[in-house]
């Protein structure tokens, strides 16, 4: 069952739209797949303290009890410079705060995972 945005409840592409949904279904297991990390397959805002907001594909929980972000770009997409300008900062120990499921989460890492 679609929830809206063309995934199921538990995150899973159901194949509505089509877009980018396979490349990033690929990415997000590959990310699991090289790191040995879950991941919450579940688009998330999450939001810098200047007031910047950005959308990442998935995220994984991390030992501290934080979350790393995870973009997933396909082909020869890349980054645009919103987006690098937002994670650079993550990356470099700013962390950006988000609800996952009606819970207040930080994102202290974003790891960009590129696949075919």
């Amino acid at each position: 069952m679609d929830r809206g945005d063309g995934r199921d409840i538990y995150g899973r592409f159901t194949g509505r739209g089509g877009y980018g949904s396979s490349g990033e279904a690929l990415g997000l297991s590959e990310y699991e797949r090289l790191t040995g990390n879950v991941v919450i397959a579940q688009h998330i805002r999450v939001t810098l303290p200047d007031g910047t907001s950005r959308l990442y594909d998935g995220l994984s929980p991390q030992s501290d009890g934080t979350f790393e972000g995870i973009e997933v770009k396909s082909g020869t997409a890349s980054r645009n410079a919103q987006q690098r300008a937002f994670d650079d900062p993550v990356n470099s120990g700013t962390q950006a705060r988000g609800r996952l499921n009606g819970v207040d989460i930080a994102i202290s890492s974003v790891r960009v995972i590129r696949v075919p």
